[in-house]
């Protein structure tokens, strides 16, 4: 039996509206049960509904002797305290896969940790330095090289050896990022031009470069520096149907776009289990307004399934 947690994030957020309406379109799989954390102070509509149709527990020990497909634990902690202690379990081993719905980082500052988002909370656990971030789409997928770090400290965070490490591992997990049996990784530049000017930026030649020259030698097909601002264009983006950005917005940006509102994945790469998330923050602003698209939950819970077969 593997175990899969779902975490519902904010309390008032969209996070319990999603995963509800989520599970609804999930059919039950031999061998998988879901334990999903939410809060008293949850939307009253689905809590309610939640209560009335699924067992309800107080605990991950109490769920677990239950052999019931969906399990329902009331935790009034921080949604942040309830990722962090998911990720205790998962490190225990005795959880395969982590869903998440949005987590804001005024919710996790609030919790009194001092991590920025659920990655650095994984990181900080795990005491791994080399989780990646990266979103499978429809049209493309994408890795960052850099995540949630200002924009100031991006390009002394990039160095060749890390950023061959990158490539490599996004060469080691393109099954989980594209359906196409032979594909190049587009690697972007970080400067406008790629580095064509060098008055722009000597990072494409003195990093981005050497780290692609050295992928290559390992036979990875791998090109670039991409020009950011135009290899996302059609054609190009079924080419490279795997990209690594620099850093979160340029990579961002044109995922979002092309993939509109909740239709991306978000999966934790190095991880020693599975962990995938919407690509979209908690909403606020439609909360309790039965307004919010479940597309990307119900898409993360699919891709955890089929990661853990």
């Amino acid at each position: 039996m593997k175990n899969i947690i779902i975490t519902t994030g904010d309390s008032d957020g969209i996070g319990l509206e999603i995963v509800y309406k989520s599970i609804q379109k999930i059919k039950p799989l031999k061998d998988r049960r879901f334990f999903i954390f939410y809060s008293d102070k949850s939307e009253k509509k689905y809590k309610i509904k939640i209560e009335k149709s699924y067992p309800i527990f107080s605990s991950f020990q109490e769920a677990s002797r239950t052999k019931k497909y969906f399990n329902f634990i009331k935790n009034n902690s921080s949604p942040a305290i309830q990722f962090e202690n998911s990720v205790l379990l998962a490190k225990e081993k005795l959880v395969s896969a982590i869903v998440t719905a949005p987590l804001s980082k005024e919710e996790i500052q609030i919790s009194g940790l001092k991590d920025r988002g659920h990655t650095d909370i994984m990181r900080r656990i795990l005491k791994l330095d080399t989780i990646l971030m990266a979103f499978w789409g429809k049209h493309f997928s994408l890795l960052l090289a850099t995540d949630h770090i200002p924009l100031k400290d991006v390009s002394s965070s990039i160095t060749a050896t890390q950023l061959k490490n990158t490539i490599e591992t996004t060469a080691l997990y393109l099954k989980f990022l594209t359906s196409q049996k032979k594909c190049t990784i587009g690697v972007l530049g970080l400067n406008p031009h790629a580095g064509e000017i060098l008055q722009l930026g000597m990072e494409e030649r003195e990093i981005i470069l050497p780290a692609i020259l050295q992928a290559q030698h390992r036979g990875i097909l791998v090109e670039g520096p991409l020009v950011p601002d135009v290899c996302f264009h059609d054609p190009d983006y079924k080419k490279y149907s795997v990209y690594i950005a620099m850093y979160h917005d340029q990579g961002l940006i044109p995922f979002k776009i092309y993939h509109k509102k909740n239709r991306g994945v978000q999966i934790s790469l190095n991880l020693p289990f599975v962990r995938t998330s919407v690509d979209h923050g908690t909403a606020k602003n439609i909360f309790g307004k039965n307004k919010a698209d479940p597309t990307s939950m119900v898409l993360s819970i699919q891709k955890a399934l089929e990661l853990l077969k």
